[in-house]
């Protein structure tokens, strides 16, 4: 009888923890960018996104966040730079209405920092970022918040006329704030 409780405790204990999924509550949850019009910003907003995530904040090892965006809901506070936003030049959102995030690895920095290594899909291209973000659970809820500094020109946006950084910056500082409920 010791033996056969001694193996079932052994294989509880090495069996792979299961991971926390989290669901994204879109109504508490923002996704903004700033980007720079002859030195003065110029922020923006991404109203539509979807987030999975799951990530159990003890332990990485089986750590997933999915992000798709909306680019067709790009807002830059004014119709006229929204228009201009959408064209071929800029995000061409006619070929490229969605941006993507997928990210299957997670590190932890500190108690509440975690950096997600993953590929960023943006109009048309395809690259590898670090996305740092802060990670606060209180029960069955949590926060997570953070930006990362990108160059537009990784994902050809602002092209022709629109290359160089005499109006328009090259820095675009991605930001957001996404609030989770843990899923039962």
């Amino acid at each position: 009888m010791k033996t056969l409780t001694a193996v079932i405790l052994l294989c509880l204990l090495s069996s792979p923890a299961r991971a926390i999924q989290w669901h994204m509550d879109p109504d508490s949850s923002r996704l903004m960018f700033e980007a720079s019009y002859q030195g003065e910003p110029v922020p923006g907003e991404f109203r539509h996104f979807q987030a999975r995530l799951t990530l159990d904040p003890r332990r990485t090892d089986n750590a997933e966040l999915d992000v798709r965006v909306d680019m067709q809901s790009t807002d830059l506070g004014s119709s006229e730079l929204d228009e201009g936003a959408a064209t071929a030049e800029w995000l061409d959102i006619t070929r490229y209405p969605q941006a993507e995030f997928h990210s299957q690895q997670i590190r932890q920095v500190d108690e509440t920092q975690y950096i997600a290594t993953g590929t960023l899909s943006l109009k048309g291209v395809e690259r590898k970022i670090e996305l740092p973000f802060r990670f606060q659970e209180e029960g069955q809820v949590a926060l997570m918040s953070g930006e990362a500094l990108m160059q537009r020109s990784w994902f050809n946006i602002g092209t022709g006329e629109w290359s160089t950084d005499e109006f328009i910056g090259f820095d675009v500082t991605l930001s957001f704030e996404v609030k989770w409920q843990r899923e039962h």
